[in-house]
């Protein structure tokens, strides 16, 4: 069963609704790639999308705020052909989606909110 709690959970339910042949994922990263970001990279040094038939690759860094339409834009221009998906804060996500944006939250990446750590 998806727990949409997981983001992993979410992102291996889409890829396995997606035929083998379309399994490209596009990642634009809402920073730079660094240790908040260390899951996606081990798993792309040690193989782990290639061995799941997954292409992924990650999309150059945008100005912060621009990630969604970042993403909108590489699936426009690429028509569909693998499927786009962005790590952003929810307080540059809602303007995106508010000002028309074609653009959904799909998952947290926290089991929980961190907000606490920062009090």
């Amino acid at each position: 069963a998806v727990d949409p709690r997981h983001f992993g959970d979410v992102l291996a339910w889409a890829l396995n609704k997606m035929s083998r042949g379309a399994r490209r994922v596009a990642l634009q990263l809402d920073y730079y790639m660094s240790s908040q970001f260390a899951g996606v990279a081990v798993a792309m040094r040690s193989g782990l999308y290639s061995r799941a038939g997954i292409d992924l690759r990650l999309l150059p860094k945008c100005a912060p705020g621009a990630e969604a339409a970042a993403v909108s834009r590489g699936y426009e221009q690429e028509g569909g052909k693998a499927l786009f998906v962005g790590t952003m804060e929810q307080n540059t996500l809602l303007p995106a989606i508010d000002s028309g944006c074609g653009v959904k939250a799909v998952a947290a990446m926290f089991g929980r909110s961190p907000l606490c750590l920062a009090a």
